[in-house]
């Protein structure tokens, strides 16, 4: 059973949701991520850090201004939810080591009473090849268990779940499409919730969308500027708005 509330945050201005999954409660925030109350830990997914500067290498023109400004949304949630933990499910890097990894060792060293674990993604074999960062905790496996949640990067087969767990993952960078008046369409990332999974939305700012379409035991929490909008299979909505 999944119970849920809505709540505003005054600080930021932002409309965020609360889910009690498998008895524990997330906090789903619209700056692309996830609060576990109980644990203090916020969950992630495909930062793709030094994506800006491949792209470059490749004759693309990009500055690294997306990669500051995704840096300086992870720092604001950080100090707003208050966090001891960061679970980093997947794609933190993008390709080959460049300045941009740099930037985030950095970044590492302004928290030293915070924990980062990184569950491995496809994009981090680059990074493998590499001395760990010092900061930074790299689990072995392609799972990391913290009941009552399986972190991965790619969603596990439900078959895989030790019983009564839910899989958190990402790797997908899920998109809901909407259709407005006039056939306008578009399409915002979203959390995407199946059986006993729970997919994030891609925190980088450069990474693309791939348009999810909601089975009837699915839903998704979609994400509209600073609000969160909770949508049913049947694309009933319900959420709240700032006077």
């Amino acid at each position: 059973m999944i119970c849920r509330c809505c709540a505003q945050n005054s600080a930021s201005r932002s409309t965020l949701v609360e889910l009690c999954i498998a008895n524990q409660r997330l906090r789903f925030l619209p700056q692309r991520a996830v609060f576990w109350i109980e644990q203090r830990t916020l969950l992630l997914a495909d930062l793709h850090i030094g994506k800006a500067g491949h792209l470059r290498k490749a004759g693309i023109a990009l500055s690294s201004a997306a990669q500051q400004s995704d840096l300086e949304r992870l720092a604001w949630l950080i100090a707003s939810q208050q966090a001891g933990q960061v679970f980093i499910l997947g794609d933190l890097f993008h390709s080959t080591q460049n300045q941009e990894w740099q930037g985030f060792q950095r970044f590492l060293e302004l928290y030293p009473t915070v924990n980062f674990t990184l569950v491995p993604g496809n994009h981090d074999r680059f990074f493998l090849q590499y001395k760990h960062f010092e900061r930074l905790h790299v689990v072995t496996q392609a799972i990391h268990h913290v009941p009552p949640y399986v972190f991965s990067h790619e969603p596990l087969p439900e078959n895989a779940l030790p019983q009564g767990s839910w899989n958190v993952c990402g790797h997908i960078h899920p998109g809901l499409v909407l259709q407005g008046k006039g056939g306008l369409r578009d399409t915002l990332p979203c959390f995407w919730l199946q059986r006993q999974t729970l997919v994030l939305p891609a925190f980088g700012a450069l990474t693309g969308l791939s348009r999810v379409k909601l089975q009837p035991d699915h839903s998704a929490i979609a994400i509209a500027g600073q609000e969160c909008v909770v949508f049913e299979a049947n694309l009933i909505h319900h959420k709240t708005r700032f006077g």
